[in-house]
């Protein structure tokens, strides 16, 4: 929030933006939604989108309550008791987790005020203008026509576009077990013709490649490696802020063989999640690796230089890493009876200057 205070990130990116401020298992977990419903919506809006949306909403409230309270029904005045009572309830709820992410709570909270608002203009002594006549009454007529037809596009939109995000999410959750059945894999193959602006999926399909050109070195490894870089280049694409899209873009062009540019994506992806020491320490860890497995000498150093500047950045990390994390290094990698010396070093000197 403190970032994009007055404008917000944007509606319904708090899931893809939230991994870039976690300081670990980004890749295993993320936040999907913050546990309080007035925090997201003000880092998603910003100041000005949570005052205008609180301000509209707050003037309907008081005045349909208001209007329920002066009105000499009393069935009316129950019924906007009970639904403001509601609608308060809610909104203090609302501080402790995200209630409105449930349908079945959002809509009880849109009946509730609908019908706030309906019994407010029940029984009400107001006359009609009579000034709204001929003309006037005409372009009130367009002006509620064109109201409603805008109104019912936009709600037949979203209708649309949220049937088929859940008829993919359905197909993804029913293949997450055995994503590599045939069977399964059509059904993601299909559920990327329904719903292909989904990274999830695209990121589900090449994990699918993935797998299958690590455990085949034969004539299908380079078909199978190419089509996961090119599904996990479309999850990129789709969601530019998620680093974890980016560290599997780099592992398959590091099993293509071209290591360089997967340790780019790599790096791009720990720029998305700077505050991350998982991240970090796997970026170091695959810069070792890299180290052992380069023939020349060159090559070698250079992947070693990079995971030495990671290691001294790491120090800045509001999680650093420990000596538990220098032995996990160590463990992992060939380094020499040297290297492992200045690694051990590392982390006693970090520790003692603390």
């Amino acid at each position: 929030f403190r970032d994009h205070a007055f404008t917000g990130t944007g509606l319904g990116t708090f899931s893809w933006i939230s991994q870039a401020y976690q300081t670990i298992g980004v890749e295993n977990s993320h936040w999907t939604h913050a546990w309080n419903e007035h925090l997201e919506l003000l880092s998603e809006s910003g100041i000005i989108g949570y005052c205008l949306f609180f301000a509209s909403m707050s003037l309907l409230f008081i005045q349909s309550l208001a209007q329920c309270l002066k009105s000499r029904s009393r069935w009316v005045w129950l019924r906007g008791i009970g639904s403001g009572l509601a609608l308060l309830s809610t909104t203090v709820m609302c501080l402790f987790d995200y209630y409105l992410r449930t349908p079945a709570v959002a809509i009880l909270v849109i009946l509730h005020l609908v019908v706030l608002a309906r019994c407010a203009g029940l029984y009400s002594k107001a006359t009609k203008n009579v000034a709204a006549i001929g003309g006037w009454a005409v372009r009130a007529e367009t002006i509620r026509f064109f109201v409603w037809t805008v109104t019912v596009v936009v709600w037949l939109s979203l209708l649309v576009y949220s049937f088929n995000d859940w008829k993919s999410q359905r197909i993804l959750l029913r293949s997450a077990e055995s994503v590599s059945d045939g069977d399964n894999f059509k059904k993601l193959q299909k559920a990327l013709t329904v719903f292909s602006g989904s990274p999830e999926l695209w990121e589900k399909v090449g994990s699918v490649h993935y797998r299958r050109a690590v455990q085949n070195k034969g004539n299908d490894f380079h078909a199978e490696v190419n089509e996961a870089i090119r599904c996990y280049q479309k999850a990129v694409d789709l969601a530019p802020t998620w680093p974890s899209y980016y560290f599997a873009l780099g592992r398959a062009k590091v099993l293509s063989g071209r290591p360089a540019e997967g340790m780019r994506e790599m790096e791009k992806g720990l720029e998305r999640s700077p505050r991350n020491r998982d991240l970090k320490l796997y970026t170091i860890l695959c810069y070792l690796k890299l180290a052992d497995r380069t023939v020349n000498s060159k090559d070698g150093n250079f992947y070693r230089l990079q995971a030495a500047a990671n290691l001294k950045r790491s120090s800045a990390l509001s999680r650093p890493l420990r000596a538990e994390d220098a032995v996990y290094l160590r463990n992992n990698t060939t380094l020499s009876l040297q290297e492992k010396v200045r690694l051990l070093e590392f982390f006693k000197h970090k520790k003692s200057r603390k």
